[in-house]
């Protein structure tokens, strides 16, 4: 082999070294932090909940076969708000709709009478102090 093939072998080496170490690098923290990152959601998710339907002391799941609005697109999950005696006093919708940037993940909470007790975005992607400004008032 003469030299120029050396020298091309030699980096294509040097560049599946460095290139397979950090796979690995990238690989161990995403295990480290997938636990956080879904607790983190979860809470997230919580979070938005009680802020749409405040007087709610719970909230369960509603199957999709119960409930018509999951035949919808964008609807990710709908849950019932319930009182301390457990009766039902709303439905909290989750639903993902595509934005500019990305999906923006939402929660709305909706009264017995039909009414709009809240909105509450999860998440987003939108551009800093454009789209962004969805989640202000």
């Amino acid at each position: 082999m003469d030299n120029q093939t050396k020298a091309i072998l030699k980096y294509a080496l040097i560049l599946f070294v460095i290139t397979a170490v950090s796979a690995a690098l990238l690989a161990s923290v995403n295990m480290l932090t997938e636990g956080k990152i879904a607790e983190n959601t979860v809470r997230a998710e919580n979070d938005a909940l009680r802020e749409v339907m405040s007087e709610a002391a719970e909230f369960e799941s509603v199957d999709g076969e119960e409930i018509l609005l999951l035949g919808e697109e964008g609807i990710q999950a709908v849950y019932a708000a319930k009182n301390d005696a457990g009766e039902t006093i709303g439905f909290c919708v989750k639903t993902a709709h595509s934005g500019y940037g990305g999906e923006i993940v939402s929660v709305i909470g909706v009264d017995r009478g039909g009414f709009v007790t809240g909105v509450s975005i999860i998440s987003h992607s939108e551009t800093p102090g454009l789209g962004a400004n969805l989640t202000k008032d």
